[in-house]
């Protein structure tokens, strides 16, 4: 039911003709995720980041590395359980690739917010670390030179701030 419920959000946004887009179900997303966060009945990170990752799928071109994690990080999501969660959709192999992206796009977002709220100061960087690591093998063994740099430039910049 939890899931009819958000498809449903999303595809009203996404057919109204004055509010289009990714950006847009983000945007509906995240003021909804400020009143109902932490409340997992209500807003169900597996589900939502498994949503908003299909939707990045059917739309490609509006997609931009990090959609998922500022939509999380805007409805007040911790740092720690937007990682959880994209972590736990990592083992979706048709997801893998975009799922790496956002991970790295939230570990910058997390690096940069160091000093900022209480939440990035708890990072659990070994953990991230070793995320970081798996899925730069990964990519390596996709033969993803492109996603692999981009992991190791984020898993670089995690080690020389921690």
């Amino acid at each position: 039911m939890v899931e009819e419920i958000w498809n449903a959000i999303v595809r009203t946004v996404l057919d109204d003709e004055h509010r289009t887009g990714l950006m847009a179900v983000s945007s509906k997303v995240s003021q909804l995720g400020r009143r109902l966060y932490p409340s997992a009945a209500a807003f169900p990170l597996d589900l939502l980041v498994t949503i908003l990752l299909d939707l990045a799928h059917e739309r490609p071109t509006e997609y931009t590395p990090g959609f998922v994690a500022d939509t999380l990080l805007q409805s007040r999501v911790p740092h720690y359980a937007a990682f959880e969660a994209l972590r736990n959709i990592y083992k979706r192999v048709d997801m893998a690739n975009t799922v790496a992206r956002e991970i790295a796009a939230l570990t910058t977002m997390w690096i940069d917010a160091r000093g900022g709220s209480g939440d990035s100061q708890n990072m659990p960087v070994m953990d991230v670390d070793a995320a970081l690591s798996l899925y730069i093998v990964n990519a390596t063994l996709g033969n993803n030179i492109e996603l692999k740099a981009e992991l190791q430039r984020v898993q670089d910049r995690l080690r020389q701030v921690y």
